[in-house]
Formats: C-alpha cells, sequence, structure tokens
C-alpha cells in the first residue's frame, strides 16, 4: 500500500504523468464471501491472510486515487479476473483485449 501511495503523491506533481502499476505476487479467492485478495509476499501463517492482505476493493479505491493521464496496471498473480476493475471511474478510458500471441 505504501508504493501506491507513493505513486499517487509522485503523479500529483506532472499532470500528464504515465503511471504503471505491476503486481507480481499472490492472488487469493476467499471462498466463504467470494471476495479476492492481493496476498503479501512474506504471509507464512494462513490464519492471518485476512489481516495482511489487500482487499481487492481497497486496491481498486486506491488506484482509483492515481489521477495519472495515462495509466497500465498489470496483475501477475492466481485468480487476478477476481479483480473488479468495472468499479474504477473509467470517463474516458477504454478497454482492450490483448491479442493472443
Amino acid at each position: 500500500m505504501d508504493a501506491l501511495i507513493w505513486l499517487t503523491d509522485k503523479v500529483k506533481a506532472d499532470k500528464n504523468a504515465t503511471a504503471i502499476l505491476y503486481y507480481s505476487g499472490h492472488g487469493w479467492v476467499d471462498k466463504s464471501n467470494n471476495k479476492y485478495y492481493l496476498i503479501p509476499y512474506d504471509i507464512a501463517d494462513r490464519s492471518k491472510l485476512i489481516r495482511y492482505a489487500l482487499s481487492a476493493q481497497d486496491f481498486t479505491d486506491l488506484i482509483g486515487e492515481i489521477n495519472a493521464k495515462r495509466m497500465l496496471a498489470i496483475l501477475d498473480c492466481c485468480h487476478a479476473a477476481g479483480m473488479d476493475v468495472k468499479s474504477i471511474d473509467s470517463t474516458g478510458i477504454g478497454e482492450r483485449k490483448a491479442v493472443p500471441a
């Protein structure tokens, strides 16, 4: 989360900024409530997952505060499709599907 806050502050300094966010790590879906989480790399005790994980809602709220002119977010983790990007204000943003290699 500190990195997202840092990026938000850096983008504020440049109205024409392009922000690139890359997350490579663990993703997890809590089957009890069907909520998606990004998991820190150093979690060893599964009973503490919810306490230290970053929920999809918190993540989208944080990147929604990044007011970059252009932003690319790449999630390289399990269950990345569980991230609800539709909840981010997408005014003026186009969505394109990647072409299979």
